[in-house]
């Protein structure tokens, strides 16, 4: 009659964090550094710019969205001030514009975080 489970390894139990493991040799990052800290937020506003003559026997396309304008926002240091980038008709050239300067925020903030925790990377290439 009864059902027994037996379950291999027994219960679940939460792995360790990356912390915990880097603590478990020495390594003790501080609650503080352990959190991403930099944002940066964008916003797109398009035109709903109509279409004639657009269907096909069982649709017809009324009206597709053509990018305007994307600001961009961030709270990294060099980087805070908004920036807003305008189409002149070509709705390619603001994406590109505005992918490139996500890129160089991504890159400062890349460079400030690799000097923050340089230490915690020079304790584990000692370990090694």
């Amino acid at each position: 009659g009864q059902v027994n489970k037996v379950y291999p390894g027994g219960a679940y139990r939460l792995p360790q964090t990356i912390f915990q493991k880097l603590l478990d040799v020495g390594i003790d990052v501080p609650e503080q550094d352990r959190y991403y800290p930099y944002r940066a937020c964008f916003d797109i506003e398009c035109l709903l710019k109509p279409l004639e003559n657009d269907k096909t026997p069982k649709l017809q396309w009324e009206a597709v969205h053509e990018l305007l304008s994307v600001s961009v926002a961030s709270n990294v240091p060099g980087y805070t001030e908004p920036e807003c980038f305008v189409s002149d008709g070509d709705p390619t050239e603001v994406a590109e514009t505005m992918l490139n300067y996500l890129q160089r925020i991504s890159q400062k903030a890349y460079s400030l975080l690799s000097d923050k925790v340089s230490w915690g990377v020079e304790k584990m290439e000692n370990i090694r």
